[in-house]
């Protein structure tokens, strides 16, 4: 019987990775013509996600996830030029999450994420960040990229704990303070996003995935930067009230 049920779970990640393919394979044609007439008028990127936007929605809603979804897009709320997402880090399953649920989203995230199929291709071509330990020339040029990203009225996703945590951690891992330094630099609105469930549906260091754990997420009040005196207070202030969050949402 435990054998049955893990090979359930198996066939379940198979199950999610070819659906995967089939439709980036279905949307790469508009992508890649949006992304060449962006060359010329920037303005086609919006049109780019827009389509990535809704082929992420539906493939979230061909996966038998159960989900509980709380004011997940706050772009509506906000008059400013850009904002920062900073979400806790449970399952690679957290980006897919985000990528249908918020527009022009383009998260700051470890390099080796990009070599991951279907997920890394679709952050390459979405211009999403990478990031690389100890290199300064690549922190360099992601900074600016934020920056400009900012000015376009893009949502910049940052998960600061920059690793996964183990299934069934109960609270958030420590936050590294590179989100904040880049907050406060640029006076940057930060959206805290609490994300539970996904280290159970598809856990850390496992090829399979279990659709009957549901999934919470829940979109917090936007914190300005400006009102902490160090990048190290704002990074434990948006910690603390994400992890209260999570125990709520959780329990």
């Amino acid at each position: 019987m435990k054998n049955s049920s893990k090979f359930i779970k198996q066939l379940s990640l198979v199950y999610f990775a070819v659906i995967g393919w089939f439709l980036f394979l279905s949307i790469i044609p508009a992508l890649m013509l949006f992304a060449a007439i962006s060359l010329l008028f920037p303005i086609a990127m919006s049109a780019y996600y827009f389509v990535l936007l809704y082929a992420a929605k539906f493939y979230i809603f061909l996966s038998p996830l159960k989900f509980s979804l709380k004011q997940i897009d706050p772009i509506s709320d906000l008059s400013h030029d850009g904002f920062m997402v900073v979400a806790n880090h449970r399952s690679h399953l957290d980006m897919f999450i985000m990528l249908a649920n918020v527009y022009k989203l383009r998260a700051v995230a470890n390099s080796r994420i990009f070599r991951i199929p279907v997920l890394g291709q679709m952050m390459k071509m979405s211009k999403h960040f990478p990031m690389k330990k100890g290199d300064v020339e690549v922190y360099k040029k992601t900074l600016k990229a934020i920056k400009e990203a900012c000015t376009l009225l893009h949502a910049v996703l940052f998960f600061p704990e920059m690793t996964r945590c183990d299934q069934g951690e109960t609270g958030i891992q420590k936050f590294r303070l590179t989100a904040f330094q880049i907050a406060r630099e640029n006076n940057i609105q930060i959206i805290p996003v609490v994300i539970s469930g996904t280290d159970y549906v598809w856990p850390r260091g496992k090829r399979e995935m279990d659709f009957r754990h549901k999934i919470s997420i829940v979109s917090l009040e936007a914190v300005s930067p400006n009102q902490f005196s160090s990048s190290a207070e704002l990074s434990q202030y948006v910690h603390d009230i994400m992890e209260k969050k999570l125990l709520e949402i959780s329990a």
